[in-house]
């Protein structure tokens, strides 16, 4: 870029793509917020009615076979989890506290959090290869400034592969860029 004295289009062209990702990964905390939160908030519920409650109902149940009747198929198997979770609860605190420490951070807008979403958001039902799109997206934005500046097109290409995030489109790039002619 500096070669060409096209830098500042270049960098402006960089920042323009990470506002949009920046935007996207926004949207998708935005539109996971709500069942993240559901989430703990049932973990926490279920760790809560499990460890006080769940005693209660196991001793009333206990007395149903006693008296000829068997125990619900769906009762008996929520009262197992609920023993289990019971005799392990400070382990399933820990894994709460876990989840809960990795939800702050995913939510923190640190560059690793920021790329751990991307990654998340990848995987989702629905946004299956987003980072490979935008990488596609930041690569031809890129290559277009260096070619339009008169930068060689391997050179370019190289340049412009430097902004890719996706391992995948990452692994792709170094094999197109670095194989020989044939």
């Amino acid at each position: 870029g500096m070669s060409t004295d096209s830098l500042p289009e270049i960098l402006d062209g960089i920042a323009q793509e990470a506002m949009f990702e920046r935007f996207i990964v926004g949207k998708a905390r935005e539109i996971m917020a709500y069942p993240v939160f559901v989430f703990h908030m049932a973990m926490a519920l279920f760790l809560f009615l499990s460890v006080l409650f769940m005693p209660v109902f196991r001793e009333i149940y206990s007395i149903m076979p006693m008296h000829g009747k068997a125990i619900p198929v769906v009762t008996d198997i929520s009262l197992r989890i609920g023993g289990f979770v019971q005799g392990h609860w400070p382990v399933f605190v820990g894994i709460q506290m876990i989840l809960l420490f990795a939800t702050f951070w995913l939510w923190s807008g640190s560059l690793r959090a920021h790329r751990a979403m991307v990654g998340l958001v990848d995987r989702l039902p629905g946004t299956r290869n987003i980072t490979r799109v935008l990488d596609a997206a930041r690569i031809c934005s890129m290559w277009r400034l260096f070619l339009g500046r008169g930068l060689p097109m391997q050179d370019a290409l190289r340049s412009a592969a430097l902004v890719v995030q996706s391992l995948v489109s990452n692994s792709a790039m170094k094999a197109s860029l670095y194989c020989e002619p044939t």
